[in-house]
Formats: structure tokens, sequence, C-alpha cells
């Protein structure tokens, strides 16, 4: 592809080991394509791990960060363009596993579109705020970030069935948990197997969570499942690929801006398939807390 000259300084950080092992791959041909110029700097670290310290420590006058990677690799850079340098355009070239926040905002997987979108004009998308912390997609605790967890210690087996037998292998240890939500001022108290508060439809490795949420509305949807049997959460989760798990009487979905979370139990929060932390949390929107090169508005 010819890479438009006018850019500014470009770095292309590749995560390594995204997509088992494809991100070291297609590294050679992204260089072939995009590298020689002046202004590109295409930077392939060793490892996952540190691939999220080069992020932090980019040079300030970065115009154009591409990350070739997952969600992970999303998150990272999130904390570097929301946080620091909000007029830095984000391309993002999908080869994790899930790819959540590329699907939601439009962005292809392919390699060939995927870099002409990562060099197109950016579009503004909304972030979540959590502490110091930014957001790209989904906000959850309970029963998805147990399974996640649970995902992540895992060796075999590998790619998206990993989470299918982490569900399995957590729903004897799910229980509920009771929290206070705050949403817009409003409280509320709720028994909840999970909740998940999205900045974006999916998650999960293209569970559709929050069916309508949308990254250019300035808002959050926050979807609870309230306490169920095991039996009954088991046949709930799988609709959530459609999203038809909002139909069922246990699921509810508020939207606001601010919504924070309390509980006399600690429950560890994951975001992006990152850990943030324990409850309790504040998460606002931000609207267009990024710019995200070929994303749709």
């Amino acid at each position: 592809m010819k890479v438009p000259p006018d850019h500014g300084q470009v770095a292309v950080v590749i995560n390594p080991v995204a997509g088992r092992g494809r991100g070291a791959k297609v590294a050679p041909e992204i260089r072939s394509r995009i590298g020689g110029l002046s202004n590109i700097e295409v930077i392939v670290p060793s490892s996952r791990e540190a691939s999220y310290s080069q992020l932090k420590d980019l040079a300030p006058e970065v115009d154009r960060l591409i990350v070739v990677g997952g969600d992970g690799m999303v998150h990272a850079a999130a904390q570097y363009v929301a946080a620091r340098h909000p007029t830095t355009v984000l391309g993002v070239i999908g080869l994790g596993t899930g790819n959540d926040f590329a699907a939601a905002v439009g962005l292809d997987t392919d390699l060939d579109v995927a870099l002409e979108q990562a060099f197109s004009e950016p579009a503004p998308v909304d972030a979540l705020a959590v502490g110091d912390d930014w957001v790209t997609t989904v906000v959850t605790f309970g029963f998805a970030a147990q399974v996640n967890e649970r995902a992540e210690r895992m060796a075999f087996p590998r790619g998206s069935s990993r989470y299918t037998v982490a569900t399995l292998l957590e729903t004897p240890r799910v229980s509920g948990v009771p929290v206070e939500m705050t949403l817009d001022g409003v409280r509320s108290r709720h028994d909840v197997m999970m909740a998940a508060v999205a900045n974006t439809a999916l998650f999960g490795g293209g569970m559709r969570i929050a069916p309508d949420a949308s990254h250019s509305d300035g808002r959050l949807d926050v979807v609870l499942i309230d306490e169920v049997s095991r039996a009954t959460l088991l046949r709930v989760l799988p609709r959530a690929f459609s999203g038809g798990h909002v139909a069922h009487p246990a699921v509810s979905v508020s939207r606001g801006s601010i919504v924070e979370f309390a509980s006399p139990h600690q429950r560890r929060v994951r975001a992006d398939g990152e850990a943030l932390g324990i409850l309790p949390i504040r998460v606002e929107s931000v609207p267009g807390a990024l710019l995200v090169a070929g994303a749709n508005g």
C-alpha cells in the first residue's frame, strides 16, 4: 500500500503473541508495506508485556499510534492516547482472539483492509473512565470476570474454546453478589450474578452483551443479570452472542452517563479483558475520548 505522507510521526506497535503468534508472523509484511519512511517506526517487542510497556514509553510527539493485536493492546493504547495525548490518532489492526473493539467500531480484520483503515481519517469514539484507567469496550464483574480469569490461567485448550471450558469449570463456583448501584444519582439495590458496563455492544469474543450500546452517543449501557440458578445462567448466557439474552426477565439494561457499584463483598473487576481492580468502582462515559482511524460514527 502507498502511505500518504501527511500523517506526521507514526508509531506502529505489534504484539508478537497476538492471535497465537500471528503478530510476529505479520510483522515483516507490515514492515515491507509501510516501513522505509522516516516518519514511520515499526516496533516489535519481545512479548505481550513488553508491548504494553512500549506503549507507556512512547514519545509525546507521536501523531498516529497504530497497534497490532487484540483488545488488550487497544486497552494499553487507550492509556497513552486518552489519558495523555488526546489529539493522537489511534489505528487498530485486530489480530487478537476476540477483537471486540475493532468489530464494534467497524474495523476489518483482513490485514490489507485494516492497514488502509489505520491510515484513514479518524472519527471520535467514546471511552469509559474508571479512576485513572481508560476502558474501550466493557467493564464487568461477577461470573463473566471469573470466567475471564480462569481462561487466562489455562494453557489448554487454546482459542475461543478455552472460554467455553472455563465457563463450565466456573459454573459450580458462581453465586450472586449484593450490590448498590447508583446510576446518574439514582440508587438501587440488586443481587446479581454479573454486571457489565458497556461502551460498545461486544465483549468476550463476540458476545453482544449490550446489543444497543453505541460507542459514539456519550452514554454507557449497564447490563445486570440477577441472581438465578446455575442452570438458568447457562441457558441465558449463550443467547448473548445474538443479544437475545436481554429478553430474559432476569436481565435488565439501563443507560446513563455515570454509574457506581458498591458491595459488602470484594469482587474483582475486569475491563477490556484485563484486570482492573476490585469493587467499589465508578465508571463515567467520556464522549469522543479517542480519535480512531477508520471507525464508523
